[in-house]
């Protein structure tokens, strides 16, 4: 069986406004938030979804359900996140193998294969300060081995 928890987060370092923010840090927490979820999502369908097998959780935050002032960018990003994994899992919906947590929010109960194990997410708590090649690369290398 394969998961696939997409955690990693990246935001600025206190609360800022956007206009003082600098650009480069913008396309870094997009990068982080959206490109590598993203494709990190799409490598792992490709081999979930013909087996019918595994789980997809994309992590988002209180913060993508709401506009967040002084932190707009993370929140517009966590926004993304809720609703490219709802288009994504309506697109793979026979599969079953994707589904998203908003830390404080909810608690999922994630179904696992065809076996019905349930594991619980409780809270998770976004990485700070990860690099997209790196999360890409170690996803690679794992959805590669477990898949």
């Amino acid at each position: 069986m394969c998961l696939v928890v997409n955690n990693a987060g990246l935001s600025s370092d206190h609360p800022e406004f956007t206009v003082n923010v600098p650009a480069k840090r913008h396309a870094d927490i997009i990068d982080v938030n959206c490109t590598a979820l993203v494709h990190i999502t799409q490598m792992a369908l490709k081999h979930m979804t013909p087996r019918k097998k595994g789980y997809i959780l994309n992590v988002s935050s209180l913060l993508g359900l709401n506009p967040g002032p002084l932190l707009s960018v993370y929140s517009a990003t966590k926004a993304f996140v809720i609703s490219f994994s709802k288009a994504v899992a309506y697109e793979a919906r026979r599969s079953g193998v994707v589904n998203t947590l908003t830390p404080a929010a909810q608690c999922a109960a994630v179904r696992l294969g065809a076996s019905g194990e349930v594991a619980h997410q409780l809270g998770v708590v976004a990485e700070r300060g990860a690099r997209r090649e790196d999360a890409e690369r170690s996803e690679e290398r794992r959805v590669g081995k477990e898949c």
